[in-house]
């Protein structure tokens, strides 16, 4: 016999939420004669179960990713941000009718923007441009003007640059 004899692990998700890999595991620890227990079962985990388990975890990841890219997006069409707090940005505090917090506002932080139009200018020439942005395209592979421009005319934002 190896080293060890047997791995615990909490729950079988715990060890891997993908078929795939799941099945590598399995494999990897039989092949060493190592069995496979988990804190709450009673007996080796068997391959069946193995790849039930891994089944079913990777549904409910996907069911998850589905869950938070529409959030996301529905976020998103309702004005706010979707994500954290990119540099340029504060998180601007207001409640709604019933006093709960608004979740994803964002306004301008002047002396970060000041930076980022500094960077802008000295890249682009002027960061109101779509010009002078597309002339530097050669600086990266995917150049879009529509985040500098766009942020002159977002009627959303508190303040503008």
């Amino acid at each position: 016999m190896g080293a060890y004899d047997i791995f615990l692990c909490l729950t079988l998700d715990r060890l891997s939420r993908d078929l795939e890999h799941s099945a590598r595991i399995l494999k990897i620890l039989q092949f060493h004669d190592v069995e496979l227990w988990t804190v709450h079962g009673c007996a080796a985990v068997s391959s069946m179960e193995m790849g039930l388990r891994a089944v079913f975890s990777q549904e409910v990841l996907e069911q998850v990713r589905y869950r938070t890219r529409e959030g996301m997006k529905t976020v998103a069409k309702h004005g706010r941000v979707p994500g954290g707090i990119c540099y340029g940005y504060r998180i601007r505090r207001e409640f709604d009718d019933s006093g709960e917090p608004v979740r994803g506002l964002r306004s301008i932080d002047a002396d970060e923007a000041a930076t980022i139009t500094w960077i802008f200018r000295a890249i682009c020439g002027s960061p109101k441009s779509g010009e002078d942005c597309r002339r530097a395209q050669c600086m990266r592979s995917t150049w879009s003007t529509r985040p500098i421009v766009a942020g002159h005319r977002n009627p959303r934002s508190s303040q503008s640059w």
